[in-house]
């Protein structure tokens, strides 16, 4: 493996090259090819466009850059050239600051690529490993004293993972479920609290999400299914990004019945009520920026990730009961995944809280402005 990411190193090297003259020819060519009919040019954001490029698009207008995109299929990548100051990039989605891949950009999207490293640099991570049979995961089942989680080695947003595993049964139900994306699926303890977005910019933390699933918050007078039509009333659940909460699986009620919940019942004041464990917004998941009381240690810990994969833009998800507190101090937290493409727009967009400019903080690394 240290071979191979010395390899992968020097390759990023010469790419650092590759990406100059390619910045020089590329542009000119897409309007060769579009002159001919190969693909046509994109003046300004469209439909095709994910959140994720249109609000990088955006803020690179507002900021005076000139931006425009080749698309050769109806179907295709959307490739955008960018030019200020004399300089121009052509990305796929978002650029990479470096101009090229960084040492980390090759396996921080391996789950178990990240155990192995971040071990022998002491950062917090779930008991576990990535196994290819059956028997391996009954063993490290065995082996962890409580309930794990099972998910793909490789991607999936939260599709094809499966927690709260205590029984056989459960266990080989989401092996089965995990490797129909993966070949090697990851068994590991079940960290104890919400799910966490920290998304790092040229080495700092720039926004730090709660990532929430559908839930709602007792007060002590109203049931839970009061609580949801009130949560429901909340006009930033209209869409498009944030949605209503809705009772309709048998998913919802498995997860009442584990927290001895009903939507019947009235929570006392401040408990949380969790209906589902997947932090998606389409199921009326929602998020909530914490950047500003998230304690300097946890601050400290995703930077010194970043700085370990060595690269300007990294998106990584942690797991902690109690975000004002350090890290150090709860056992069952710690980092359960990297991103080497994030979605920077999450933090401009948050449910409840402070929205934060991440697609800013990333254009003002790959063309800096002078500060007036």
């Amino acid at each position: 493996m240290p071979l191979l990411l010395r390899t992968r190193s020097i390759e990023g090297f010469f790419e650092q090259y590759i990406n100059r003259i390619a910045n020089r020819v590329v542009p000119p060519l897409f309007r060769f090819l579009a002159h001919l009919h190969l693909g046509h040019i994109v003046c300004e954001p469209d439909e095709r466009m994910n959140m994720r490029e249109r609000v990088f698009w955006d803020e690179g207008v507002r900021r005076g850059i000139v931006l425009w995109a080749y698309r050769m299929f109806p179907k295709g990548n959307t490739f955008t050239v960018a030019t200020y100051a004399g300089k121009t990039i052509v990305y796929d989605t978002i650029p990479h600051p470096n101009g090229a891949s960084s040492y980390g950009s090759y396996w921080m999207d391996d789950k178990n690529m990240c155990h192995q490293i971040f071990a022998q640099y002491a950062i917090p991570m779930a008991k576990g490993r990535a196994v290819f049979y059956y028997r391996d995961a009954e063993r490290i089942q065995r082996s962890i004293n409580g309930p794990v989680i099972v998910k793909p080695s490789r991607g999936s947003r939260s599709r094809h993972t499966t927690t709260h595993i205590e029984s056989e049964a459960e266990l080989r139900q989401a092996f089965i479920k995990a490797k129909q994306l993966s070949p090697w699926v990851i068994v590991e303890e079940e960290l104890d609290g919400f799910v966490y977005r920290g998304t790092v910019i040229g080495g700092k933390v720039i926004g730090i999400l709660r990532r929430e699933p559908a839930l709602v918050v007792g007060d002590g007078t109203h049931t839970v299914a009061e609580l949801i039509a009130l949560e429901n009333t909340n006009p930033k659940r209209g869409g498009p990004i944030f949605h209503t909460i809705e009772i309709q699986s048998e998913e919802h009620d498995k997860e009442l019945l584990r927290q001895g919940m009903s939507l019947m019942i009235v929570p006392e004041k401040g408990v949380n009520v969790t209906l589902t464990q997947k932090a998606s917004r389409g199921l009326g998941g929602g998020a909530t920026d914490v950047t500003d009381e998230t304690h300097p240690d946890n601050v400290l810990l995703l930077e010194q990730v970043a700085k370990i994969l060595e690269d300007q833009l990294v998106g990584i998800d942690f797991i902690i009961h109690d975000i004002t507190r350090s890290w150090k101090e709860q056992r069952r937290a710690g980092i359960i995944e990297c991103n080497s493409s994030p979605f920077i727009d999450l933090h401009l967009f948050p449910l409840v809280g402070k929205p934060r400019n991440t697609p800013g903080a990333l254009w003002e690394l790959i063309f800096p402005q002078e500060q007036t």
